[in-house]
């Protein structure tokens, strides 16, 4: 059925008209797919590098506690903490941190770690090290 104003085109023409319009129809379909595809994966995505920051984060705080630097491992396991709090890595840095320091309340990291990955032996010498202090 042509409409109105498609009624005095050649054929040629409303051939033209209906590829744009299915052109069109397309494009917006491929558009809308892909805005799809990123509102379902920008969560997973977002963890993502949230996670990898954490990590590098958290591997600089071991090189300041290596180091004795105290006041840069204190932050950089901060931060790491701060960007992903279930990270096993950063988790890690800062009971590691609270262990060096002799703080008690490294026990509830060490706990926290448990919970989300198993112990090392180094993470069960630094929990047992501070619950015998």
């Amino acid at each position: 059925m042509a409409r109105d104003d498609e009624f005095m085109l050649s054929s040629g023409d409303r051939d033209r008209r209906a590829r744009k319009r299915k052109k069109r129809i397309v494009i917006i379909v491929g558009i809308a797919a892909v805005l799809l595809v990123a509102a379902l994966l920008a969560r997973p995505v977002r963890r993502g590098i949230r996670g990898w920051q954490a990590r590098r984060h958290a591997a600089k705080a071991f090189t300041f506690l290596d180091q004795q630097k105290w006041t840069e491992a204190r932050d950089a396991a901060t931060a790491a903490y701060q960007l992903a709090p279930r990270e096993p890595q950063a988790i890690r840095a800062v009971a590691r941190l609270l262990s060096k320091a002799g703080q008690a309340d490294a026990l509830e990291y060490w706990k926290n770690l448990a919970d989300v990955a198993p112990l090392t032996r180094d993470d069960l010498r630094d929990e047992t090290r501070v619950a015998l202090h």
